[in-house]
């Protein structure tokens, strides 16, 4: 049995079955409409879901230098496949002597951008982690 919403306005749904069930407003003008709702319904926020899941992103990964790389992502990846990916991309061998920042926080490698809400043109920094130092000294 399928639940019936009449519409009577774009923004107004009022069910006359007592069943939860989503309806999506009507597009069109004038008078009262009635909608079925059912399995079309349920596909419709089924593939609505399925989107938001696969979204994709762009990021820009920037070096102290003013190097940058591209990489198209899920919003789901880990970054450690992103940091992964950089890394061979400019031929970093040791991964543990680099910095990744985003919005002045260093990114975990088990995170996702959507974790830390990352929206698509967003940047990471790189920095190159200094070991050591030196006594600095004027002749």
């Amino acid at each position: 049995r399928h639940a019936v919403a009449h519409v009577s306005s774009p923004h107004i749904v009022r069910s006359s079955s007592s069943a939860s069930s989503a309806s999506l407003p009507s597009a069109t003008s004038g008078g009262e409409r009635s909608v079925r709702l059912g399995e079309k319904a349920r596909c419709l926020v089924m593939e609505h879901e399925k989107k938001e899941v696969g979204r994709h992103i762009n990021l820009v990964v920037k070096h102290v230098d003013s190097s940058e790389v591209q990489f198209k992502v899920k919003e789901t990846i880990k970054f450690q496949k992103i940091f992964d990916a950089y890394c061979a991309k400019k031929g970093i061998d040791d991964q543990q002597a680099v910095r990744f920042r985003f919005d002045g926080h260093r990114l975990e490698k088990e995170k996702t951008p959507k974790e830390v809400e990352m929206e698509d043109g967003d940047i990471i920094d790189v920095f190159v982690e200094q070991l050591g130092g030196g006594r600095f000294s004027c002749f």
